[in-house]
């Protein structure tokens, strides 16, 4: 069993106020022993018994955390979403150079995404059948496709980007990520990241900024 989440779960976990050292530990140990379980398992195959024996510690303590599994899911995949907006915000607000931005920072999402696309796939997978999760999905997707969408269009106005209707290429683009993300980083083995990178950084560039490759 890894020994410690991985750094971009830690750095975008939501601490709760007034947990000591060792609840936040023992936290720690019950997300990483999810995501451990996730690598190769549906959600659907978790038990809050194996997900507590994996984490080292007894099935009360979790109730002590967590109120279902779904929560947990949750928590990870809030943390997911939170990584990738950090290392989308020089794209998202940028007004220069905005296509060398979006390439920095489509490395930076998979660099996110490489580490934490079992939570994308496991979540995506029991959306099908579970309607919790399938809320949690949609709104994990949701805030995406409206910060693709109001970004296109700012840049529309700075005449960085050209006219198009945005929301539909945010969406298509947006789901495009998803499904390869969980492709190539859903499940043990992952795929060579860089080949992963660069067909994303292609489709994006090609879709956005399609004029600027004409003009040059």
């Amino acid at each position: 069993m890894s020994e410690a989440l991985p750094e971009y779960l830690l750095q975008h976990l939501q601490k709760p106020e007034h947990s000591s050292l060792k609840s936040e530990k023992t936290r720690q140990d019950i997300l990483r022993a999810a995501l451990e379980f996730i690598l190769d398992h549906s959600f659907h195959e978790l038990t809050v018994c194996e997900l507590m024996t994996r984490a080292g510690h007894s099935r009360p303590v979790f109730y002590q955390y967590y109120s279902d599994l779904h929560a947990v899911m949750l928590e990870l995949l809030t943390a997911l979403q939170q990584a990738v907006l950090d290392v989308a915000f020089p794209w998202l607000e940028g007004t220069n150079n905005t296509e060398e931005l979006l390439r920095q920072s489509i490395r930076g999402m998979m660099e996110a995404c490489y580490e934490l696309g079992p939570v994308l796939r496991a979540v995506a997978e029991a959306a099908s059948a579970d309607p919790r999760m399938a809320e949690h999905y949609a709104a994990f997707m949701q805030v995406f496709d409206d910060s693709v969408t109001e970004n296109i269009q700012r840049l529309q106005q700075l005449g960085e980007i050209e006219t198009f209707e945005a929301a539909p290429v945010a969406v298509i683009l947006n789901r495009t990520d998803a499904a390869t993300v969980i492709d190539a980083f859903g499940r043990q083995p992952r795929k060579a990241f860089e080949p992963v990178v660069a067909a994303l950084t292609r489709v994006w560039c090609s879709t956005l900024y399609a004029a600027n490759a004409t003009q040059s």
